[in-house]
């Protein structure tokens, strides 16, 4: 009874590594798109992370989920969410983007806000991107600050998103902004 359950586990740990490995292109797969079924568009796969696609829209992880504790960003780490948020008929691009940006910046508690439009995904309906970056505190003596830096852009009769989060402070940060701007700009239309 104790080899067949051991077995099983075993199994399990198996199948749950060659799981993890296939979503990882540093494993072989090389660059892919994930896509989103729900919405209709797919993205970049960033080498050597990791995506999760248990809600309608993808996140993605330059750290396995047993790094991270309770949720937080291990040292070392960032995330990429994808986000989304209803279009409003008849008002600005722009304006709907900043007013995305002032609620994003609000529910996380930022300070030190910067705001860049520039050039967004080629295939996105409108053309400019919105970027914010901003810094979000600790909120006690075990977290530590983090730095958000989020694309935004319109698509077809929605808005979407990329949230970058990291810990603010870390070297890697121009790595990771890079990243988010390469990432974004691999949206594509499926």
């Amino acid at each position: 009874m104790r080899i067949g359950t051991f077995s099983v586990l075993f199994w399990l740990l198996g199948h749950v590594s060659v799981q993890a490995q296939t979503a990882n292109s540093q494993h072989g797969v090389g660059p892919r798109r994930v896509a989103s079924e729900k919405h209709k568009f797919s993205v970049l796969l960033p080498t050597g992370w990791f995506y999760y696609l248990g809600g309608d829209l993808p996140s993605f992880y330059n750290f396995t989920p047993g790094k991270s504790i309770q949720g937080h960003i291990p040292s070392g780490g960032a995330s990429i969410v994808v986000i989304r948020n209803e279009a409003l008929s008849g008002n600005n691009n722009v304006d709907q983007l900043s007013a995305w940006a002032d609620e994003r910046i609000k529910r996380r508690h930022g300070i030190n806000s910067t705001r860049t439009l520039t050039e967004g995904p080629k295939d996105a309906t409108e053309r400019q991107a919105l970027y914010v970056s901003f810094d979000q505190p600790a909120f006690s003596q075990s977290d530590e600050p983090l730095r958000f830096v989020i694309a935004l852009w319109r698509f077809r009769d929605f808005l979407l998103g990329a949230e970058l989060s990291y810990i603010k402070g870390d070297p890697k940060a121009i790595e990771y902004e890079r990243l988010l701007h390469v990432f974004t700009m691999s949206f594509r239309p499926t």
